[in-house]
């Protein structure tokens, strides 16, 4: 976990702004390293809009016929200004952590690697047998279109499943008011609630009690052993209850 928090500090703390081109290059370049380990081979394929970074592709060959994609994004909703005028930037308070793109979506690449790293460690033959291929929207808060296409051209006919990490919030706590849908909601849900200092929102954390990435994302490797008939024992044991225990 330590190793995961520092990964997640790294891409929060670099400003990955949509229209921050270079700033979402730095963030896709950060997490090529982490996952190169890891075997995957990187990919980076131009933005239809010059002004956009690139949309980055990761991609394992394994040694069986399935494959497995993955799908995250690289920008978020803030400019480098808004982030000053906020002070919106990393920050743990006991055990959750704030700033731009925890929780939407820095922290759902990191338990992509998590579940990866977990899967290799706990379930080895899966791991080498799955065809892995994993993407990264550099402009998904535009609602971008040339991404699907990339998409599209490089998910073949094996692949089992296309598992999204981004997080939503609890819908009990949306419709009572208790939490913004969304990162671009941050700062203006901060101001309601008197916390303009920066905007809040809850990153993944053990405790936290929303759908962030490490409470939704965490059932994904029993959803894959369960597309490879792998017995119970194989898949760890990360359930809801227990992403949640103390």
């Amino acid at each position: 976990m330590p190793e995961a928090l520092e990964f997640l500090r790294r891409l929060v703390e670099t400003n990955s702004y949509t229209g921050n081109g270079d700033g979402v290059n730095r963030v896709g370049a950060i997490t090529a390293e982490m996952f190169a380990p890891l075997g995957f081979t990187t990919e980076h394929v131009a933005s239809t809009n010059p002004v956009w970074g690139d949309h980055l592709i990761l991609s394992r060959p394994g040694g069986g016929a399935d494959a497995i994609a993955m799908v995250s994004h690289l920008d978020t909703v803030f400019p480098p200004e808004e982030e000053v005028q906020n002070r919106f930037h990393w920050q743990r308070e006991g055990n959750r952590i704030y700033g731009p793109g925890t929780h939407d979506i820095k922290g759902g690449t990191v338990m992509m690697w998590l579940v990866l790293m977990a899967l290799r460690e706990h379930a080895p033959d899966l791991f080498e047998r799955v065809n892995w291929k994993l993407f990264w929207n550099s402009s998904e808060e535009t609602l971008s279109h040339d991404f699907g296409v990339v998409c599209l051209e490089r998910i073949e006919s094996n692949t089992r499943a296309a598992l999204v990490f981004e997080a939503e919030g609890r819908r009990e706590r949306l419709e009572a008011g208790r939490g913004p849908e969304r990162a671009g909601d941050l700062a203006s849900a901060g101001q309601r609630e008197g916390r303009a200092r920066r905007g809040q929102t809850p990153a993944w954390s053990q405790r936290d009690r929303s759908n962030g990435p490490l409470d939704s994302a965490s059932r994904g490797p029993d959803r894959l052993c369960a597309t490879h008939h792998l017995q119970p024992r194989l898949c760890f044991g990360w359930r809801r209850s227990e992403s949640r225990a103390a």
